[in-house]
């Protein structure tokens, strides 16, 4: 029995995740979608547009043809989830805010906060459900179908491959460049940026592995933990402007001033982190895995 093309493995990828994308629309027009709702529906929709950016350069033109229009609606969406998503995760930031923190702030300041972003994730939900009505949702739902209904030959797989190993050489060069700038001079928008391109290499790395069946590429759990932690920084920096968007007066720049003691602490960690042997090791050998 012949073994299934990469082709046809992409294929069945991008159908799991319409479907997928058909659950989460669906979760979405509800208007009361969970924490957990949200972080899985943002996840699949950046997995979503990646493997179709693979797809639909692939596809007839008469299949493809408007697909850019897709793709925009798309990533608003992914965006505005990930809005959403980030008030739910700023909630949970200060339930776990340490004690000698707490103990600077005057009563009522993080709950004036938690008050604030909880206001602004309800809106949120709101413009969410509005956003994926059935006559919103149904021109990108079909706008998708139309290039996964294309009859791909299995020649189409070698220039899948080369259309994946080329992408995941420019994903490690902007990798690369994103860590020289960050060990330059590690402030946290090029901090943010290094978590950016690490996560696109993953993220890319995740398809390759299951449609080419390559060997996945040397991500180590330093790196991985790395990830975590530039993750962490950014999520206290969007808590930080949030604060300073919904307070007002004294209680902004007291509890302003704490989350700003939170950025610099998570920073000086990943500064420490990134003058470790065992980073600078892990990093050179995934950069040395670029596909020839």
């Amino acid at each position: 029995m012949a073994m299934e093309a990469p082709i046809d493995r992409l294929r069945d990828r991008l159908l799991a995740r319409h479907a997928a994308l058909g659950e989460v629309v669906q979760n979405l027009s509800a208007g009361t979608p969970t924490a957990q709702v949200l972080h899985e529906g943002h996840r699949e929709l950046r997995r979503l547009r990646l493997d179709a950016q693979l797809w639909v350069p692939l596809a007839p033109p008469g299949r493809s043809a408007g697909y850019e229009h897709v793709e925009r609606s798309l990533k608003e969406l992914t965006r505005a989830i990930g809005t959403v998503r980030n008030f739910d995760v700023g909630q949970e930031l200060l339930d776990r805010l340490p004690r000698r923190d707490r103990e600077t702030l005057e009563d009522g300041d993080i709950l004036a906060l938690k008050r604030a972003l909880l206001r602004a994730s309800r809106v949120g939900r709101r413009s969410l459900a509005s956003a994926t009505t059935d006559e919103s949702s149904t021109p990108i739902l079909d706008g998708l179908d139309r290039p996964l209904r294309a009859a791909l030959p299995r020649i189409a797989s070698v220039r899948l491959r080369r259309q994946i190993d080329d992408a995941t050489s420019v994903r490690l060069a902007k990798l690369e460049r994103a860590l020289a700038r960050a060990y330059r001079r590690p402030t946290v928008q090029r901090l943010h940026q290094l978590r950016l391109a690490l996560r696109a290499v993953r993220s890319l790395d995740q398809t390759r592995t299951v449609v080419l069946g390559e060997r996945a590429l040397p991500v180590t759990a330093t790196l991985r933990a790395l990830q975590v932690e530039l993750g962490r920084l950014h999520d206290w920096g969007d808590l930080r402007e949030n604060a300073q968007e919904f307070l007002r007066g004294p209680r902004r720049d007291r509890v302003g001033g704490v989350l700003s003691d939170r950025v610099r602490a998570s920073r000086r960690r990943l500064i420490r982190a990134l003058k470790r042997k065992t980073v600078r090791h892990d990093f050179e050998a995934l950069l040395r895995a670029a596909p020839a």
